[in-house]
């Protein structure tokens, strides 16, 4: 993955008076209450495990807990189970009861009268290695423009009427397709020739690249190789796709190189050609600023790591009541995994002698990100039986 870091960005905000801040959303959405008039409405510490922005909501009186930021899905929505603590009357989310209404706490920003619904949740935490108790939907770009600094940690919120951009990244044109934010990419085929398609920009997505069925089809070159994956809708369902190495895409003027994209396979209701995720997105500051239909982005410290690619074979599901058991979810046909006889539903105990539990998913990653060549023994638990299994780190086989 090849590119060049801009210079280091500087960027200046005003905003107006509070009176101007009755105007920041639509009746039909929230209205926004401040308690200072200079800087953005709200900074929030953010993490991002596997390149998903999380962030800390409440929830009419209830304490901060941890929320998804997921511009892929249309609504925010609370997590069923704490639903019920909190003694809501919910609708499901992408259901036919009405949703419920109450007010959010997004660090000095209080989105009061927010429309939510109500979804399962722990299927999502496994998928991430992280509990979370909601989802922030692309609602949110209806109030705020936002600013997600992954380098520093940082969610930025800013008054959309007020905001003015002053950086030095790229400023996209972008379209807006109710509220999901689209823009162009240039993909390069492996047999050199390339393609432009408009693609979904989707920080709730782990990969780097996403493909739909229609788009990955016209992709595919004379006898290239690809294999069978699978992986997670939105709310954490189980999916199945298709793995293909792409030669490069072109982000504006960023240009990756030898990226793996994961192909959906299993639905066709897109009417656009694919998503841009986490571990692009990851690389850069991103600023959302939908009421001008713009994205920026500012090149990051992280702009030359590798891409994230499965250089064991294997992906992992983070299961228990605290994540704490890696569960191996599928194997890659051909991998190191699968010829060391790993199979679904195997337990990884142990990495070289160490807890793996105590990595984590995106502790993993992290540990294997630059490995190929290497060699690693594993401890493997199957039902009451532990094997080690040794496994040479190398790229998948497309």
């Amino acid at each position: 993955m090849l590119m060049t870091p801009a210079p280091a960005p500087r960027i200046c905000h005003r905003l107006l008076l509070l009176t101007v801040l009755a105007a920041l959303a639509p009746a039909a959405h929230a209205q926004v209450t401040l308690e200072r008039d200079l800087g953005p409405m709200a900074e929030l510490p953010m993490r991002a495990p596997l390149g998903l922005p999380f962030v800390q909501v409440g929830v009419g009186e209830s304490a901060p807990r941890w929320f998804g930021f997921d511009t892929g899905a249309t609504h925010t929505c609370l997590d069923r189970a704490w639903v019920r603590d909190l003694r809501l009357t919910l609708g499901d989310a992408g259901g036919r009861a009405p949703p419920g209404k109450g007010t959010m706490q997004l660090g000095e920003l209080r989105w009061a009268d927010r429309s939510f619904g109500a979804i399962d949740l722990i299927p999502l935490a496994s998928a991430v290695g992280r509990r979370l108790w909601g989802i922030l939907g692309a609602d949110l770009l209806q109030t705020a423009v936002v600013e997600l600094d992954y380098a520093a940690a940082r969610m930025r919120l800013y008054a959309p009427d007020a905001y003015r951009y002053a950086g030095r990244g790229h400023v996209f044109d972008v379209a807006i397709e109710k509220t999901k934010v689209l823009v162009p990419m240039r993909i390069r085929r492996r047999d050199g020739t390339e393609v432009t398609g408009t693609f979904l920009v989707d920080t709730g997505s782990t990969q780097a690249i996403g493909l739909s069925p229609h788009f990955y089809r016209g992709l595919l070159t004379p006898g290239q190789p690809t294999v069978e994956a699978r992986g997670w809708r939105f709310g954490g369902a189980a999916s199945t796709g298709r793995l293909l190495r792409l030669a490069s895409i072109q982000l504006g003027p960023f240009s990756f190189d030898d990226v793996v994209a994961h192909a959906v396979v299993d639905e066709s209701k897109r009417s656009w050609d694919g998503s841009i995720g986490g571990e692009v997105l990851r690389r850069f500051k991103v600023i959302l600023d939908r009421s001008r239909s713009r994205m920026m982005l500012e090149p990051n410290g992280a702009i030359h790591e590798p891409a994230r690619e499965s250089l064991t074979g294997m992906e992992l599901a983070a299961d228990g009541p605290d994540q704490r058991i890696l569960r191996v979810f599928s194997v890659y046909a051909g991998s190191p995994a699968a010829r060391a006889g790993v199979a679904r539903g195997d337990v990884l105990l142990e990495i070289d002698g160490e807890d793996a539990a105590s990595y984590g998913l995106d502790g993993l990653w992290e540990r294997w990100r630059a490995g190929a060549g290497s060699v690693h023994q594993l401890l493997m638990r199957r039902g009451d039986t532990e094997r080690v299994v040794s496994i040479e780190l190398e790229r998948l086989p497309l």
